[in-house]
């Protein structure tokens, strides 16, 4: 019995650890949002497509999520078009947020 208190508080804590994970990343998306505020997104928006994939190029992925999530998208394709492929697919994931619900629920398993 003892030892399956212990596997359970074990279990527990990953569980709490997998929380605390997601909870930080949600912080860290919302924080990522509030970068793109709206002159941003105009800024952007008016950029050459190859001019506006090498700056997202250059900042985190998060960064250029949450920017090419508030763009057209028309606009957010060509510019991910531009960038190269595992970056701007690393980019989409997290514009569509399965970066972390992937590895939750590998966890999770």
């Amino acid at each position: 019995m003892e030892e399956l208190e212990a596997k359970l508080r074990d279990r527990i804590a990953e569980l709490e650890a997998k929380r605390a994970e997601t909870a930080d990343w949600l912080k860290r998306r919302e924080e990522a949002l509030k970068m793109a505020d709206e002159a941003v997104v105009a800024i952007y928006s008016k950029m050459k497509p190859d001019a506006a994939a090498a700056q997202f190029s250059a900042m985190d992925e998060s960064g250029a999520a949450a920017i090419l999530v508030k763009l057209n998208p028309r606009a957010a394709g060509t510019v991910l078009n531009e960038i190269e492929a595992g970056r701007a697919a690393r980019i989409a994931a997290e514009m569509a947020g399965v970066g972390v619900r992937r590895d939750v629920a590998r966890s999770v398993q």
